[in-house]
């Protein structure tokens, strides 16, 4: 009886371990390494603001990727087979611009991929300067209508709720008077 119940904690601990580890792995890889075929425009991006735009623009009607982590230096990543596979399989590829994201050229050669590779302008703090939001968005938007123009007015749409968003946060807040 004592050996059943040892075996049965051991086989309890194997499972908790392989599925705390599965799910840590879940959450570790990189998830983009193949689009799914469900015709949504396949955007990879060099960074995650420009992947979080270009998201917020497209909405369900896009895939996007981001080739680096939030938290990661993305001016240098280290770069690995998925994200060539990225590369390969996007319609659109953004970056900041090729002195930004020099390594994009890169994986574009070994992609061997004649995607619409979109320079979104000079690089500037997206958190502290407005105008550059605006800029960035602006421009994803008309690289999107390039490859979607069918969806045109959605991703309109979608553009005019973010730059909302982005000037409402531009101004600053108004203290409440007290009356």
């Amino acid at each position: 009886m004592r050996t059943r119940i040892m075996l049965f904690l051991v086989a309890a601990l194997a499972l908790m371990w392989l599925s705390a580890s599965a799910s840590l792995s879940a959450t570790y890889i990189h998830k983009w390494t193949a689009f799914p075929n469900d015709g949504k425009i396949k955007v990879a991006a060099s960074n995650a603001y420009l992947a979080e735009v270009a998201r917020e623009i497209g909405g369900d009607r896009v895939w996007v990727i981001s080739l680096t982590k939030a938290d990661q230096d993305a001016r240098n990543p280290k770069l690995y087979k998925s994200m060539v596979k990225a590369v390969a399989e996007a319609a659109l590829l953004l970056r900041v611009d090729k002195d930004y994201d020099p390594w994009i050229e890169e994986l574009v050669q070994r992609a061997r991929s004649g995607r619409v590779v979109l320079d979104v302008g000079k690089v500037a703090h997206p958190s502290l300067d407005p105008s550059y939001r605006r800029e960035v968005a602006a421009n994803i938007l008309a690289a999107l209508l390039k490859v979607a123009p069918k969806d045109e007015s959605y991703l309109r749409n979608n553009f005019e709720a973010l730059r909302h968003k982005i000037d409402s946060a531009a101004r600053p807040e108004q203290p409440a008077i007290n009356r």
